[in-house]
């Protein structure tokens, strides 16, 4: 190490010692933090803290002021918003200074989704679940579209189509209606399940469910099991399509 940086090194730890924060210092000198932590490392100065360094009075201050005012926040919460504020602290350091106060809370893990189920199926055409999957036929790409229902696990209607938009997502449905006669008779049309695709999410769909005063029922995000009837239903076909002519 040359010099000049074990010169820098002493300046930051001097200033450290007045109270100032290592990234003001090192922006006055124009110095890169991960070039001070590299020079830092290979003089042995490593420090025992998880975040590689101890913490300055004034960081131990303002944890201890986040924490008060906000007792409900955990460690990476408030190293968060000590980041916003200019102080760079890692989310380790701040857990380490809470841990020593005794204020880590036990996490409690929430209960998974799938055991809280937000439908009740009692009948046929109470809820039906949509979805596509992508086919390979004669080497171009196809999209099987289907509707179930969430009851009898009846394949309601489908459609292969060459792409998938608002349009297909309507007729698919009215075409469930006509084959189970609700079309024009129910006074309450079943309730579709649909995964938040562009084709679902989009107003021309919207408009058209809220014109059948039928309800669109959005999975949400990341949970397959939110449609478990629909994806169960293509985990089962796609092997049969593969042994035959048709490649997904």
């Amino acid at each position: 190490m040359s010099t000049q940086q074990a010169a820098i090194l002493q300046m930051v730890k001097d200033a450290r010692q007045k109270g100032q924060r290592v990234g003001e210092v090192l922006a006055t000198l124009g110095i890169k933090r991960a070039t001070y932590y590299r020079w830092k490392k290979g003089m042995g100065g490593r420090s025992s803290s998880p975040g590689g360094r101890s913490l300055t009075p004034a960081e131990h201050t303002r944890i201890d002021q986040v924490k008060d005012a906000h007792p409900e926040y955990r460690h990476r919460r408030i190293q968060g918003l000590l980041q916003t504020e200019g102080c760079y602290v890692s989310a380790s350091a701040v857990y380490a200074h809470l841990k020593k106060r005794g204020q880590v809370e036990p996490y409690v893990r929430r209960e998974a989704p799938w055991k809280q189920p937000r439908y009740e199926i009692r009948q046929r055409n109470l809820l039906w679940g949509s979805d596509w999957t992508k086919l390979s036929i004669g080497h171009v790409r196809w999209y099987l579209l289907t509707v179930i229902d969430w009851f009898s696990r009846l394949l309601i209607a489908f459609d292969v189509v060459p792409t998938v938009n608002a349009s297909h997502v309507k007729a698919v449905y009215q075409q469930g209606l006509r084959g189970q006669g609700l079309l024009l008779s129910a006074e309450q049309k079943p309730e579709l399940r649909v995964d938040r695709g562009s084709p679902n999410t989009s107003w021309v769909t919207k408009e058209f469910f809220q014109d059948l005063e039928a309800d669109l029922s959005f999975a949400r995000v990341r949970r397959p099991t939110d449609n478990a009837i629909t994806e169960r239903f293509y985990g089962s076909i796609k092997p049969r399509f593969r042994s035959s002519f048709l490649m997904v």
